[in-house]
């Protein structure tokens, strides 16, 4: 009986050794719940970030919505995950309901992402000139046919790039003396050039300028 109480005393003084008093007891359990406090926060704060980014534009209010719009949440993920896979094959995608994303005709100073002509663009705040194709000029024609075959370019150029994803390619030189990146656009395989040149609206480039005129 004696050896039996003994033996409970030095469980007990164990237990208590490592750390059951209830004083640590109800510090672990203080931690825990701040550690979920702040798992939550970061968790909601990187879910506003990731819905900034897949929606922008939206407010406090905006963001909860779509976190709870299961749909929208899916189908914003697959949207970023297209875009990525898009990057890293050198492509960009251009959804055309998305008119924040869609190429415009560039004016003013700020050139992003825009036409310049028909076979001239801005991307990304760099210029790109079309490497395969010459089209007529819109800002110095020799002729009215050739101003306005230039805008019929331009505005052609334009759908195509918005109509889908493409892919800048690089074959030949890098950048003309002009420090325009030389790239060919390119969706499922094909030049956007040879679109344009099968419409009537550019010739190919053999690094000779012909007259469009006459």
């Amino acid at each position: 009986m004696l050896g039996n109480h003994i033996r409970f005393r030095r469980q007990s003084r164990r237990s208590t050794t490592r750390g059951n008093r209830p004083w640590q007891r109800e510090q672990r359990l203080r931690w825990r719940r701040i550690a979920k406090k702040l798992a939550f926060a970061l968790t909601a704060g990187f879910a506003v970030v990731i819905a900034s980014i897949l929606q922008p534009g939206l407010g406090v209010g905006g963001v909860v919505d779509w976190l709870h719009d299961q749909s929208r949440v899916v189908a914003s993920a697959r949207d970023l995950m297209l875009l990525s896979s898009a990057m890293n094959a050198g492509q960009v995608l251009r959804p055309p309901d998305r008119d924040s994303l869609a190429f415009q005709l560039c004016a003013g100073r700020s050139r992003q992402d825009c036409v310049v002509d028909g076979d001239t663009i801005w991307h990304s705040g760099v210029k790109i000139r079309l490497a395969d194709i010459d089209t007529p000029e819109v800002f110095s024609p020799q002729c009215e046919s050739e101003v306005a075959l230039g805008r019929r370019a331009t505005e052609r150029l334009r759908e195509l790039i918005n109509a889908g994803p493409f892919r800048l390619m690089q074959r030949g030189r890098d950048i003309d003396r002009y420090g325009r990146q030389l790239r060919i656009l390119e969706r499922d395989g094909r030049s956007l050039g040879d679109i344009l040149i099968a419409e009537g609206l550019a010739r190919r480039w053999d690094g000779a300028r012909r007259s469009w005129c006459g």
